[in-house]
């Protein structure tokens, strides 16, 4: 699975500052002349020992093993967030 990108995001407000809530469209290559859209939910909550956690949702089927592809998908997250796209 190769991460294209994570097209519009959207954040969802919560009530508590230290859970931020996302939707958006992912897209994916699973083999180089297939290009996947799927849309995804996902959370980035900061625990109590300053480390970020990721949960993320796939909203229906997903062409890839689950485990691998939720893998691939958190730390492209984490990436993101470190690049501060995603306030």
């Amino acid at each position: 699975m190769n991460i294209i990108g994570i097209d519009e995001i959207k954040r969802t407000d919560t009530l508590l500052h230290y859970i931020r809530k996302y939707e958006g469209q992912l897209s994916y290559y699973t083999n180089p002349t297939y290009k996947n859209k799927q849309k995804i939910r996902f959370t980035l909550e900061h625990d109590a020992a300053g480390r970020i956690v990721v949960d993320v949702d796939f909203m229906g089927t997903i062409d890839y093993p689950l485990i691998p592809a939720k893998r691939k998908v958190k730390e492209y997250i984490l990436k993101l967030d470190k690049q501060g796209e995603l306030r």
